[in-house]
Formats: structure tokens, C-alpha cells, sequence
């Protein structure tokens, strides 16, 4: 069919105005990636870099001041991900159940949850009671699993024909190996989906690491990039003595950016089909 001519007039400015909004987004992004690569410390704008050279890489990266950081992020990640999203799984699982026993006094527990934050007060207590403090498990076990990412794998399992969960009693499979064998194969997008919604929020962490870690080692990436980029306190003579300090700060952003968008692609295939299932299923 062809469109009219009213569709061809609303899909041009449908265009215009998204590509008005790609770009105000998309500007920034180039700004900040050229001054990583010029050698001129003026800030002017521009989206070419000026003196082209890779010293605020090399500098970053000789330094060291990423390093223990990154590793630390890396570690937090995928440790933290895949804990909550084990425990997201196996909690969604019966939730999605519509013969489990208080079903929906248990759903309505997990949305209470969204709507009443107490804040971090009571957090902080349970972990010092827990003696977690200065560990990574106090990021992880308190607050483990995300009530919204709870609800989208819930909603997805629902829309597993209930057919297959008969099958696989009737042949003797226990609950869990019905989980791990039946649901989780056929949930592939809705766990990746998840997968980097968990990855990216335990990679942001910034305010419960500066709440519960003491020690300095343990720092986070963000952690060092506050300190960097906003407090800018004093990181070594070398570092101070830069006439590219501005250009080394958004050289360590980018840097702090690139295992998202190194994982992103790999999962991009899956997360559009797991979020709308995920949120209209139910």
C-alpha cells in the first residue's frame, strides 16, 4: 500500500523531530570523545579534535589511576549481576505461578516496594548489624534484586504456555529443573534483558560504595571519576602538573565507558523483544 500524502507530511516531521533529538544527544557524546584525542587544552567547541594525539590515553593508562578501579568494577559487575539475577529468577518463577497460594499478596509485597522507599538509613543499620560493611556483599545481598526487573521477568515467564509445565510434572521434573531446564532456555531475551539492566546499575554504583566501603582499594570506577571530575582532588604531582587536565578527565569517562558499550551490542538482539514481552505479558 502506498502511503498518503498526509503519512508522507507526519513521517517527515516524525524524522525531523527524532533526528533533532538523536542529534542533542549524539553532539555531546563527539565533543567529549575529540578532546580525548586533542592535545590543545582549550575547551571551544568543536567535533574534530585539535593536535591530534593519544597522550591522554597513554597517560591514563601509564598512570595507572584506573586500573585497581576498573578492576574493581569489573569484579562488583559480574559478580553482583550475576547473584541478582539468579535470585530475580528463582523468585519470579513461583510469582508467575497463578496456583501458588497468596499469589497476589506476595505480588502486591513486590510492588509495595516500588512505591515506599525508606531510604538509606535502614539499609545502612541491616548491613552493619549483618557485619558486611567494607565488603562488596553489602552492595550486592541488600538490595539484591530490583522489584521492576522482578515484575518484567514475572511477565515473561507467564507467557510460557502452561502446557509445558504440566508435561515436564507429569514426566517427574522437580520445580527447579523445570526452571533451569524448560524456563530459562526459552527466556533468553527477557535474561539478557535484565542481565543489562543489573550490569549497568552495578557498574554506576557510586552512593552505597562511598557508604559502605571504607577502604580505599576497593573503590569503584564512578568513585574515582567523582573524584576526578568534581571534587578534583589531588591524585599525584604528575597529574597535577598536566596542562591537558580537562582533556585526561573526559579521556578516563570515555574509558568508564567502554565495557557498556562493549556489552551492549551482544544483547541488543534480545532486549527489545524481552522488555515488550516483559511488560505487556500478565
Amino acid at each position: 500500500m502506498q502511503p498518503t500524502k498526509g503519512e508522507k507530511i507526519f513521517n517527515f516531521f516524525n524524522y525531523l523531530v527524532m533526528g533533532f533529538f538523536a542529534l542533542t544527544m549524539i553532539i555531546p557524546v563527539i565533543y567529549i570523545l575529540q578532546l580525548t584525542f586533542s592535545a590543545d587544552p582549550n575547551l571551544d567547541f568543536r567535533l574534530l579534535p585539535k593536535k591530534f594525539t593519544l597522550y591522554n590515553y597513554k597517560f591514563v593508562i601509564q598512570q595507572g589511576l584506573l586500573l585497581r578501579p576498573l578492576l574493581n568494577s569489573v569484579y562488583l559487575s559480574v559478580l553482583g549481576t550475576v547473584v541478582s539475577l539468579t535470585l530475580t529468577s528463582i523468585l519470579a518463577y513461583p510469582l508467575a505461578d497463578k496456583k501458588l497460594p497468596g499469589r497476589r499478596f506476595f505480588n502486591f509485597l513486590v510492588v509495595l516496594t516500588i512505591m515506599i522507599n525508606l531510604g538509606f538509613l535502614p539499609k545502612y543499620l541491616l548491613v552493619r548489624d549483618l557485619r558486611l560493611m567494607n565488603t562488596y556483599w553489602s552492595l550486592i545481598l541488600v538490595g539484591g534484586i530490583n522489584s521492576f526487573n522482578l515484575i518484567l521477568m514475572r511477565n515473561y515467564f507467564q507467557s510460557i504456555p502452561d502446557e509445558l509445565f504440566d508435561s515436564a510434572r507429569i514426566d517427574g521434573a522437580s520445580e527447579m529443573k523445570i526452571l533451569f531446564k524448560i524456563v530459562l532456555p526459552l527466556a533468553l531475551p527477557i535474561l539478557a534483558t535484565i542481565f543489562l539492566f543489573y550490569f549497568v546499575a552495578y557498574w554506576n554504583e557510586y552512593f552505597n560504595v562511598i557508604l559502605y566501603i571504607t577502604d580505599h582499594m576497593k573503590y569503584t570506577l564512578q568513585v574515582i571519576l567523582r573524584s576526578m571530575i568534581i571534587l578534583e582532588e589531588d591524585l599525584g604531582a604528575s597529574f597535577a602538573e598536566t596542562t591537558l587536565l580537562d582533556n585526561i578527565k573526559y579521556t578516563t569517562v570515555i574509558v568508564a565507558l567502554i565495557p557498556i558499550l562493549m556489552l551492549y551490542p551482544f544483547l541488543q538482539r534480545y532486549f527489545t523483544k524481552g522488555i515488550m514481552l516483559g511488560s505487556i505479558k500478565g
